[in-house]
């Protein structure tokens, strides 16, 4: 096969493929990013896509690259219906050697008599003289489901119409069931009045079986290629799935080296710059989760010490947030120890339990209503309960992603955003730039238990965010919330 006509039989298939997406040339044109020219000569056959626009147009139609070039032959393609009809019309279609038989069958209206070839009586099994030419004997080799049908068009004929590709199936003398294809003209005189018919009658068993079997293995042959793409399709998941676990498992036998003291890495030259960055990293989060720890201690304290009389609905909270606090504390203080000196962690808590909010702030604050996300349960829980302590409507978030959405929600109605920074799903940063993206003017209240140099760079350029650190009081909180409003 040629490129032109490679070319050709990718333009009809494009723009079948395209008709079936229900796209226009100009839709289909915009969403590929090319000229309607373009469009319209690939479709012609008179231009070709580059590699990258091939891959445009299959994302548009969503369809595969092979889907594109899913065709069996020129023939296979061919529009009949814009051709010349008649007898030298099909045999021009159809390639040589397809035709069994070719008979014709003059028909005299006048006198009824009728004249068969030496080719139509071999088409229908007989020899010359076994029997007399006619009407009736031809209609008797026709399949009944095809009788009336026959009889129609000859009455057409006969009625001065002409008859083009009428295809019917006969029986030949010796039983075989044959497929025809058949052409008949009328001829009249100068009054109008039709004098014969000519008719010609092609048998075409060879072809159509020859396109049905050519059908049948296209069927086959896209199929084979679906099943080999799904195939395939499922090979790169497994790939992408096992680089994932891969990546996982080599991040996770990184820690394990940093937690254990054992040396890993896949780069032995840098190893050990590695294994500091990480240890660094590791105590980084110690201290993260510290932060949480004790801000939710000592916010459950605060509120003790103000309502006394909730002692046994939140000494559960603290019992369990105290013990994982002191398991933490202990390890520090062994690692303070090594390196000969040690801290009393506790000395200056208490100071976080001497004063209550005032009364002006508290009034400010009621009819607030304030969005809080942290990875925290305990944080998050805290908060809740602290500022609805205040008379503020709170909406919680369990990290980013749902923080994202939460705001998205309710974006119109939000006073403040009490935003963490450091979460695993989706890190406070993306948050904010979300948020942002919405809101330029809600202010919101960043809270860490350190304060990067990149965070106070963007807090300062940003007259609608504030940051607190944790542990917070229960005081200081109010108090930065209540500016903020203010402002």
């Amino acid at each position: 096969m040629d490129a032109i006509t490679l070319r050709r039989l990718f333009g009809r298939r494009l723009k079948l493929l395209r008709m079936i997406s229900n796209l226009t040339q100009q839709e289909m044109a915009e969403r590929v990013g090319i000229s309607v020219t373009h469009l319209s000569k690939m479709e012609r056959g008179l231009a070709a896509p580059s590699f990258e626009v091939l891959e445009e147009i299959c994302a548009v139609l969503e369809t595969r690259p092979a889907d594109l070039f899913l065709f069996a032959g020129p023939e296979s393609n061919t529009k009949r219906s814009k051709e010349a009809s008649g007898p030298h019309a099909v045999l021009g279609r159809m390639p040589t050697g397809f035709v069994s038989w070719m008979g014709s069958w003059t028909r005299n209206v006048a006198s009824e008599t009728d004249y068969w070839s030496d080719s139509f009586y071999q088409l229908l099994g007989y020899s010359k003289t076994s029997h007399q030419p006619s009407y009736e004997l031809a209609l008797e080799h026709v399949d009944p489901s095809d009788r009336e049908g026959a009889a129609s068009a000859f009455w057409k004929a006969l009625a001065g119409a002409p008859v083009n590709d009428f295809r019917l199936h006969f029986t030949r003398a010796d039983g075989e069931v044959r497929k025809a294809v058949v052409y008949a003209e009328p001829a009249t005189d100068k009054s109008g009045q039709v004098t014969s018919i000519a008719a010609v009658i092609l048998d075409v068993t060879d072809w159509v079986e020859t396109e049905d079997s050519l059908m049948a293995g296209r069927t086959q042959l896209e199929a084979q290629l679906e099943q080999r793409t799904r195939k395939l399709q499922e090979v790169e998941d497994h790939l992408a799935k096992e680089i994932v676990r891969r990546t996982q498992a080599e991040r996770e036998l990184l820690l394990t080296s940093v937690c254990t003291g054992c040396s890993y890495s896949s780069d032995a030259q840098d190893g050990s710059a590695r294994v500091r960055s990480m240890n660094r990293a590791f105590c980084g989060a110690i201290a993260h989760d510290l932060n949480n720890l004790f801000g939710a201690i000592i916010g459950r304290g605060e509120m003790l010490v103000e309502e006394i009389g909730s002692v046994q609905d939140h000494a559960a909270v603290i019992l369990d947030a105290t013990e994982r606090a002191a398991g933490l504390i202990q390890h520090s203080q062994a690692m303070r120890k090594k390196k000969g000196g040690e801290e009393d962690v506790f000395a200056n808590l208490s100071e976080h339990f001497s004063t209550r909010p005032e009364d002006s702030d508290r009034e400010s604050l009621k009819g607030l209503n304030v969005l809080v996300i942290d990875d925290e349960e305990i944080i998050v829980e805290m908060l809740d309960t602290m500022l609805e302590r205040f008379g503020i409507t709170v909406n919680t978030a369990l990290g980013g992603r749902q923080g994202i959405s939460c705001f998205a929600e309710r974006e119109g109605e939000l006073d403040l955003v009490i935003l963490d920074i450091d979460m695993p799903d989706v890190d406070g940063w993306e948050v904010y730039r979300a948020i942002r993206e919405r809101s330029p003017q809600v202010p919101v209240l960043f809270s860490s238990g350190h304060e990067p140099e990149s965070l106070m760079v963007n807090i300062l350029s940003d007259e609608y965010a504030e940051f607190i650190a944790k542990p917070f009081r229960y005081t200081a909180l109010a108090k930065k919330i209540c500016v903020m409003v203010a402002n």
